[in-house]
């Protein structure tokens, strides 16, 4: 796992702007949510565009519930 990602704050903006015309978060209240865009996951961390990191504990949410980018799920695809 490589936790060497520096964030793109600029690259972030562009992303929440695209998340905020285009995308539909259901069970919100479409005005008043914030979307965190994400710039890379993998295994059970994210990272946002400035470069924080996250540990997700949503992702059995709507992803795969081994964490992202696992190797076999890779694979597989």
């Amino acid at each position: 796992m490589s936790n060497d990602y520096q964030g793109n704050p600029e690259e972030g903006k562009k992303v929440f702007e695209l998340d905020r015309a285009h995308v539909f978060h259901s069970w919100s209240a479409q005005g008043a949510i914030k979307p965190m865009p994400i710039a890379k996951a993998e295994g059970s961390y994210l990272w946002d565009y400035d470069g924080k990191k996250y540990l997700d504990f949503s992702c059995q949410l709507v992803n795969t519930n081994i964490g992202h980018q696992h190797p076999k799920v890779i694979k597989a695809i």
